[in-house]
């Protein structure tokens, strides 16, 4: 599983979306984000967003 480190909040939720939609086999972060509302992931992207950050 990558580090988010250094990620936007904006690159966090739409890394747990395309996990949720498109989930692939095996994944982790899948298997957290398919129970995940929109409203909870742009919670948890903004909690661990870097502000500026790509």
């Amino acid at each position: 599983m990558p580090s988010l480190v250094g990620y936007s909040a904006l690159k966090i939720a739409a890394s747990l979306r395309a996990a949720r939609e498109t989930p692939a086999p095996g994944s982790i972060m899948a298997r957290f984000a398919q129970y995940l509302s929109d409203a909870e992931i742009e919670a948890l992207a903004a909690e661990l967003g870097v502000p500026g950050a790509r």
